[in-house]
């Protein structure tokens, strides 16, 4: 073979080996964003409001004044706000269903602990409700 082809050759792939490595040289990284949910463990925080989709950092079906009464057996919007709220503060690790099940009362009850003056007894009621609006206002 010639001589002169096979270094123009070298050369060519060379420079576009070159190019290639600029470019990817330049490039930033990305965070991967998942839309897996948020889990807490021993080394994780728990995300901002902005982290979940499905809650714009307020309880949206209810307020003050018209918080329902939630225990085991409760369907519906303020149920999957309720879980919401608790996976955002670290109690809740369970599907956001809306379904006030066995791991929605065990976290409504790891709420309450938290606070004195609330009872434990795993209902949303006036007062665990109105603890949650203070949490988040």
């Amino acid at each position: 073979m010639n001589i002169k082809f096979i270094r123009s050759k070298m050369i060519s792939l060379g420079l576009i080996t070159a190019s290639i490595m600029t470019v990817f040289a330049n490039v930033t990284n990305v965070k991967a964003q998942t839309n897996f949910p948020y889990v807490p463990g021993p080394f994780t925080a728990p995300p901002s409001p902005l982290v979940e989709p499905n809650f714009p950092g307020r309880i949206r079906q209810s307020s003050r004044t018209n918080a329902p009464l939630l225990r085991r057996g409760s369907r519906g919007q303020a149920v999957r706000d309720v879980q919401i709220f608790l996976r955002q503060q670290g109690f809740y690790r369970g599907a956001i269903d809306g379904i006030y099940g066995s791991q929605t009362s065990a976290s409504v009850l790891a709420f309450q602990r938290r606070y004195n003056n609330l009872s434990n007894d795993g209902i949303v009621g006036r007062n665990t409700w109105s603890t949650m609006f203070g949490s988040i206002s």
